[in-house]
C-alpha cells in the first residue's frame, strides 16, 4: 500500500469513528472538544510517462529530494532528435526563400501571389519544428514540483505505456493537519483564522505547531455530521511526518 492510501485509510477510521475526546477544563465549567484526524502532506503527484517508450535513464531513486523541472527520466528519443534535426535545415531553407521573395516582391520581380505562398510555407515550416521540439520534450520526463520521491516505479529498460504512473512524489515543506469537526461544533473554525494543533509522534512525544485554517468544507457528512478541515503549518525543519496524528482543541460552541 502507498503511502497516500495508507494515509487515506486512517483518515476513513477517523471519521468514521468520529474520534472526538471531551475534556474537562478545571474549574470552569464549559468542556473543550478535542478534533482529531492526521498529517497529509501539501502536495502529492504521480508523475506519468507521456508517451509509448522504452527508458532509457532514470535520474531519480526513492527517498531523494528533487527540485522542480530536474529531469526525473529519459525516454527513447533518437526518431525525435533525427526530426528536430530535419525541420530545422528544413526551416532555415524556408527562411531564406521567404526572404529572397520579400526582396523580389519589392522590385516587382515576383507577383505578390508567390511571395505569400513562400511566407505561408515558412510559417508552416516554424510549426512544424514547434511541434517537433514538443515531442522531443516529451520524451524527457520532468518534476512538475519540488518535494521527495516516496515511490519509483519503473527502471531503466522497461517500457512505457502513455499516462502509467513513474514516481510519486510529495511535497512536505508544508503539512496539512486534516481533521473532522463534530456535528455540534462543525463552525469551530474560521478559514484564515488562526489555529493550535497538537502533532503526536510515533514515540509518544507530543508538540504543538500554530497554523492557519486553510480550508473547511461546506459540506458535512451525511452518516456522521463530520465536516472536513485543513489546517495548514509549516515544516522547514521536517520533524512532521505525513500519517502522524493531529489534534485541535476546538471552543465551546
Amino acid at each position: 500500500m502507498s503511502p497516500t492510501s495508507s494515509i487515506a485509510s486512517h483518515l476513513r477510521a477517523l471519521a468514521a469513528s468520529a474520534a472526538i475526546a471531551v475534556l474537562c477544563g478545571g474549574e470552569a465549567p464549559a468542556q473543550t472538544a478535542v478534533a482529531e484526524g492526521l498529517i497529509v502532506p501539501l502536495h502529492e503527484v504521480t508523475v506519468a510517462a507521456n508517451a509509448r517508450k522504452r527508458i532509457v535513464e532514470v535520474n531519480a531513486g526513492e527517498g531523494e529530494q528533487i527540485e522542480e523541472g530536474a529531469v526525473l527520466a529519459e525516454l527513447e528519443s533518437v526518431q525525435e532528435r533525427i526530426e528536430v534535426r530535419r525541420l530545422e535545415k528544413v526551416l532555415q531553407s524556408r527562411k531564406f526563400d521567404h526572404e529572397a521573395g520579400q526582396k523580389l516582391l519589392g522590385r516587382a520581380m515576383i507577383s505578390k501571389e508567390e511571395a505569400l505562398d513562400r511566407q505561408l510555407e515558412f510559417e508552416i515550416a516554424e510549426l512544424q519544428l514547434e511541434a517537433a521540439q514538443a515531442a522531443l520534450e516529451r520524451c524527457s520526463i520532468v518534476a512538475p514540483l519540488s518535494g521527495a520521491v516516496v515511490r519509483r516505479l519503473k527502471e531503466p529498460g522497461e517500457s512505457t505505456t502513455e499516462s502509467e504512473p513513474m514516481f510519486e512524489i510529495v511535497d512536505v515543506s508544508k503539512v496539512f493537519a486534516q481533521i473532522h469537526l463534530p456535528r455540534d461544533r462543525g463552525n469551530a473554525l474560521k478559514e484564515g483564522q488562526s489555529a493550535v494543533v497538537t502533532v503526536r509522534g510515533d514515540a509518544g512525544e507530543s508538540w504543538e505547531v500554530e497554523g492557519t485554517v486553510h480550508f473547511l468544507s461546506p459540506v458535512r457528512d451525511g452518516a456522521s455530521g463530520l465536516r472536513r478541515c485543513k489546517i495548514l503549518l509549516d515544516n522547514a525543519d521536517g520533524r512532521i511526518e505525513a500519517g502522524m496524528r493531529a489534534g485541535v482543541e476546538l471552543p465551546e460552541p
